[in-house]
């Protein structure tokens, strides 16, 4: 059980991160651009996974 609250808590942080990165990314480069958008599918890929535990 702690285990699991441990990997949700990396996998939070982890989204987090990944958010903070992917706003950033579309502040300087736009939404279209391709790196925004990689951020963005790997972010949802992490949401994803993070719901899928719940």
């Amino acid at each position: 059980m702690i285990q699991a609250i441990t990997k949700d808590k990396k996998l939070m942080k982890s989204i987090e991160e990944l958010r903070a990165a992917m706003i950033e990314s579309s502040r300087k480069k736009g939404i279209k651009n391709m790196d925004t958008v990689r951020l963005s599918q790997e972010l949802d890929k992490l949401i994803l996974t993070y719901q899928q535990r719940q």
